[in-house]
């Protein structure tokens, strides 16, 4: 009998290790993949009101990679030219922390940032998305929606 108990409380420490470990396991497992690929931005929303959307606009991206890199470019058309010209570039990586999508902004432009921006991503589908930032001074929200992998 003395035997017996060593053995039985050796054998529920390894049950509860393998259960433990699993379940850390089915955790990482578990992260939604379809954040990964090309999303191109569909709306913008500002002060609760449509902002028209043009092509060059629409050239705006966010990239999300497998090993968790990210980036986004945001395209405007300058009044004193004309031109269609990229306007904001970022970059960083992206986190899964508790059910949500983050996008950590580390560089702007060729500027490294000292304090990381961490912004959430919000999917109203697995091919729609949204973020709420500041841009040229007003609060907006920028809809995304995601391109077909094979599209550049």
């Amino acid at each position: 009998m003395r035997k017996i108990i060593p053995y039985s409380i050796g054998a529920l420490l390894f049950m509860f290790l393998v259960v433990r470990c699993q379940k850390k396991h089915d955790v990482a497992e578990a992260t939604p993949e379809y954040i990964i690929g090309e999303w191109q931005l569909e709306r913008i929303t500002v002060g609760g009101v449509d902002y028209p959307v043009n092509d060059c606009m629409k050239r705006s991206r966010m990239y999300f990679s497998s090993n968790r890199e990210a980036r986004d470019k945001y395209y405007t058309i300058y009044q004193t030219t004309g031109l269609c010209t990229l306007h904001l570039e970022h970059t960083g990586h992206w986190e899964y922390d508790d059910g949500k999508f983050y996008l950590v902004i580390e560089t702007e432009g060729n500027t490294t940032l000292s304090n990381p921006r961490r912004t959430e991503i919000h999917f109203t589908d697995t091919e729609h998305a949204y973020v709420e930032q500041t841009y040229n001074g007003y609060f907006g929200t920028f809809y995304f929606k995601k391109l077909d992998s094979d599209v550049d």
